[in-house]
This record gives C-alpha cells, sequence and structure tokens, in this order.
C-alpha cells in the first residue's frame, strides 16, 4: 500500500493546481492491487489530489497496458471516476512514450511488476571468456526429400553463442566496469536489461525536464547486491517451470536496482534516487504494524479475521522463512 508515499510526495509539492499520474504493471482491477480507501486524516491531501487530476487539460490519470482483458477490469474498476464529466480523466496507452507530457504538469510515475516483465539478456562466463545464451532453431531434425511430407513444427532451443554478440559490447561489458575487481572476477552469471535501462531513462528525462516536477516509484522483484546466478524463470498457471521456453509461459526477472540507480546518476540532469529497499522496510516505515495492531483491536472481530490478518501481515513483511514476500521484493 504506497498511499503515504504518494500521500507525502503530494503534500511537499503544495499540491498543485493541476496533476497527472502514470501507472504500468500487472493490475486486473482488483480491490488489492489499484487505488485504495484513504482515512480522515488522508482524506484532505486525497480530495486537494483529485482536483487537481480534474484540473487541466494534460491532468488525469494515464494507464500503459497492452492486454484487453486487463484494460476492461480497469476501465470496470475505474467506471466511477471516468463517466459524466470524467470521461476523459482516465487514459490507457500501450507504451510509456504514448503517455502526454508537456513540461508543466506535475506528473507521478508508478511502475508496479511492470519492469521484470522486460526483457533481459543473459550472460555466461566459460572458462575465461562470456557468451551470451541465445534462443535458436532446432536443426537436428531430419529433413524430409519427400515434397509431401509433413513439415515438423519448429521448435526452440537455448545456445550460446560462437562468440561475441552486440549486446556483450552495449550491455554486458558497461555492466562488468561497474563492478568492483573482486565481483568481476567471481561472477559466472548475469543478466543486463536494455530495455529496464531504456524506461528508467524515458521516465528520468521526464521528470527531469518537467518544470512542474513529479516522482517515480518503481516496485517490483529485484536486488541490489548481483545474485550470482540467473533470475529469469518461467511461470504458467502460478507455478515455476524448469523450462525457459515452455509454451504459454510468461517470462519475469528480478530487477537490477543497483544498475538503475547507476544509470539515473549518471545523467546530466538526474533526479534525486532514493533506495532501493525492501517491501518489509518500506512497509514498516509506512506503519503497517500500527496498521495491523488497531485492526486486530477493531471491536468485533471475528477469531478467523485475525488469523488472516495475521497471517497477511506475515506474508507482506516476513522472509523466506515464512514464505513472505517482505526480502525478495
Amino acid at each position: 500500500d504506497g498511499r503515504p508515499v504518494v500521500r507525502d510526495r503530494v503534500a511537499a509539492a503544495g499540491v498543485p493546481g493541476n496533476s497527472q499520474a502514470g501507472g504500468a504493471g500487472p493490475w486486473k482491477g482488483d480491490a488489492d492491487g489499484g487505488p485504495a480507501q484513504v482515512d480522515q486524516r488522508e482524506l484532505a491531501v486525497f480530495q486537494s489530489f483529485q482536483k487537481a487530476l480534474r484540473n487541466g487539460s494534460q491532468a488525469g490519470v494515464n494507464l500503459v497496458e497492452i492486454s484487453p482483458a486487463f484494460r476492461e477490469a480497469q476501465a470496470s474498476a475505474l467506471s466511477k471516476y471516468s463517466t459524466g464529466e470524467d470521461s476523459s480523466l482516465v487514459e490507457w496507452h500501450n507504451a510509456l512514450q504514448d503517455v502526454p507530457e508537456d513540461g508543466e504538469t506535475p506528473t507521478i510515475y508508478i511502475a508496479h511488476e511492470f519492469l521484470d516483465a522486460l526483457p533481459v539478456h543473459m550472460f555466461v562466463k566459460k572458462s575465461a571468456a562470456w557468451t551470451e545464451l541465445l534462443v535458436d532453431l532446432d536443426d537436428r531434425k531430419a529433413v524430409s526429400l519427400d515434397p509431401e511430407a509433413k513439415v515438423p513444427d519448429p521448435e526452440f532451443v537455448m545456445k550460446l553463442s560462437p562468440g561475441a554478440t552486440p549486446s556483450m559490447k552495449l550491455l554486458l561489458h558497461p555492466r562488468l566496469e561497474a563492478l568492483d575487481e573482486d565481483t568481476r572476477g567471481e561472477i559466472r552469471e548475469i543478466e543486463v536489461s536494455g530495455s529496464v535501462i531504456e524506461h528508467t531513462l524515458a521516465v528520468s528525462n521526464r521528470l527531469a525536464a518537467s518544470k512542474g516536477g513529479g516522482a517515480a516509484l518503481f516496485i517490483d522483484y529485484g536486488y541490489d547486491d548481483l545474485p550470482g546466478k540467473f533470475t529469469c524463470r518461467a511461470i504458467r498457471d502460478h507455478k515455476l517451470l524448469d523450462d525457459l521456453l515452455a509454451p504459454c509461459a510468461d517470462l519475469t526477472a528480478d530487477v537490477d536496482f543497483s544498475l538503475i540507480r547507476s544509470v539515473v546518476e549518471k545523467m546530466e540532469r538526474a533526479p534525486a534516487v532514493s533506495g532501493p529497499i525492501s517491501q518489509s522496510r518500506f512497509l514498516q516505515s509506512l506503519g503497517i504494524g500500527y496498521r495491523a495492531q488497531a485492526l486486530l483491536e477493531t471491536p468485533g472481530i471475528s477469531e478467523k479475521q485475525a488469523e488472516d490478518l495475521v497471517e497477511g501481515y506475515k506474508r507482506l513483511v516476513g522472509g523466506a522463512d515464512v514464505d513472505g514476500m517482505g526480502e525478495i521484493y
């Protein structure tokens, strides 16, 4: 729940006369993943923020979403905010570059589980040489000379590059040069995402160029210190698969937040960078413990509700020992 972060950023900006918010990530329109209810202490700030979202030609909410099904679910959840006179308040876009910007309107960008879905390049060190893990067609199948023979469906295989690739020069070598000598000598596997760099720089440039100011919040699976192994994995029906080439599977890779920080800080007009911090520390700093305790003391709360609340709390801030997401997120 990032409400206090948005609240504090808006309050610090003095609640501008107009504003826009941009969001990217797999929100299906459910209550847990979307806009949250606010208490009375936050209500005044959010009312001013909502007013700013309705004031100006560039003001409003812009969602980056390519899935028609997700768009429909989001539209349904946001229907009360985007009907009648507010029919143009919420707009959808296929890519970040399609989100309007005028250099004047304060903008808050929120990317939730967006960066982890972008492509990564996977590099492997064999002996003393680096190679890239690539996808190729399987050429080991026998070829029939019979023109009426059924052509077999193509199959993909993972292969190591026979030599250097353009991605090694553009992505791998600069990443390795940024590491200390000991880490560079020990690491055997590393992932670098050019798409993550591209989107991070795009958001940062928008913030740096905006006279109205703004902020960006990236929320994702990731790490600050290199894990020393591949994190790219295939998921289908909420289950991990052994094969990255499995059909109809979603691919995801942990986000290298140390790379994001380094790239942004090297910009000529770099926005201020904070973090990364774990989800556990993030939520604890926002007072999740106090909030959970207050809910547990709610008059009339049932034993089942209390148990669910405690389990949900552990899931959000706990470590791997309790199957929590507090440190991996």
